[in-house]
């Protein structure tokens, strides 16, 4: 069943501009960046790993510039090896860094589902989208992959003039969330009270993953400093369909 569950839903966004491998370079936090790709002028994907070993992806755009539809065409990738193919045609062989850490990748995802009931994976209702909804809900707070396994927008928050925002609902491991940063001042994105907090520039939304093994978490956005903004959280919860292929009757 756990080949079964890796073979889709695995968000492994990634830019169509060659991979650049990040040596030394350290996050504020202190976790180590060990992958950068940049697939815009202002868009990246970024792979980190923290002081435990694990493994956490930012895919950040600016708003109104990058296209979050980017997100969706590459989340059934099975793996980051298989993205980058479809990303880079012709291409028949990944680097070999490309290939190490996709390995990993598909490793850990394992690892943490093994570790989630399988309650905690059945398809939730998708969070209701308030009537002024904008581009943020419209963007945003969408439903990432579909068929039998993908993200469900399980809460969507966009606020005026706040310092910082967080999730309503606690996240689990193997789910994403969206932070939204319309204002002029940089942040920081954090599954509450983990050490790996990714920054998050000015006027720029960003999709996250951290590879953390934890539970009663909130996803935040908060700006640095004082200053407020407008900000927008999603919990984006992972469902698969998957363990149900093949069972009842023919």
């Amino acid at each position: 069943m756990t080949r079964r569950l890796l073979r889709s839903g695995l968000l492994l966004a990634l830019g169509v501009l060659p991979m650049v491998a990040c040596d030394g370079e350290t996050e504020s936090d202190g976790s180590h960046v060990v992958l950068q790709d940049s697939f815009s002028t202002s868009g990246a994907l970024i792979v980190s790993e923290d002081a435990e070993g694990n493994l956490g992806m930012v895919l950040r755009g600016r708003i109104g510039v990058d296209d979050q539809a980017i997100v969706q065409r590459v989340t059934t990738a099975a793996s980051l090896d298989d993205a980058y193919k479809m990303l880079h045609p012709g291409t028949t062989v990944v680097p070999e860094s490309v290939h190490t850490i996709s390995n990993r990748l598909l490793a850990q995802k394992a690892a943490r589902l093994a570790e989630t009931p399988a309650a905690a994976l059945a398809r939730q209702p998708a969070a209701e989208l308030p009537k002024d909804s904008n581009s943020f809900y419209n963007s945003a707070c969408q439903i990432v992959g579909g068929g039998f396994s993908g993200y469900s927008p399980k809460y969507c928050s966009y606020q005026y003039g706040w310092h910082s925002i967080c999730t309503y609902n606690t996240i689990n491991p193997n789910d994403r969330s969206y932070a939204w940063n319309e204002s002029p001042t940089a942040g920081y994105q954090s599954m509450n009270n983990m050490s790996w907090k990714p920054a998050i520039p000015a006027w720029t939304w960003q999709y996250t993953q951290s590879g953390g093994s934890y539970s009663n978490r909130y996803a935040c956005v908060t700006l640095n400093g004082s200053a407020s903004g407008n900000l927008g959280v999603t919990h984006h919860q992972y469902f698969t369909d998957e363990h149900n292929i093949g069972v009842g009757p023919d």
